[in-house]
């Protein structure tokens, strides 16, 4: 059974790595982790989950990774979340 995972767009591990690295506090750098680690490595949520501490639910469906798919570049900011506008 293979599962259908949706690609990010190229550029955007490169852009979450800046971000994380300009997360004002730990709830952004998670939330840009999550994205990160999905788009530069391919990790399944519950790997990320495992590395963030945050639920497998929230990884898949909370965090900014189910955010940028539902509204990609359209969305201007996540306020406590990564904004998402910027990362290409």
């Amino acid at each position: 059974m293979s599962i259908y995972r949706r690609t990010f767009p190229e550029g955007v591990s490169k852009r979450m790595h800046v971000l994380m690295s300009e997360a004002e506090n730990i709830s952004e750098l998670k939330r840009a982790q999550c994205i990160y680690f999905r788009s530069e490595y391919n990790l399944s949520p519950q790997q990320i989950a495992d590395m963030t501490g945050y639920s497998v639910g929230t990884v898949r469906y909370g965090t900014c990774t189910a955010l940028f798919f539902r509204m990609g570049r359209r969305r201007s900011s996540c306020q406590a979340k990564v904004a998402v506008t910027t990362l290409i």
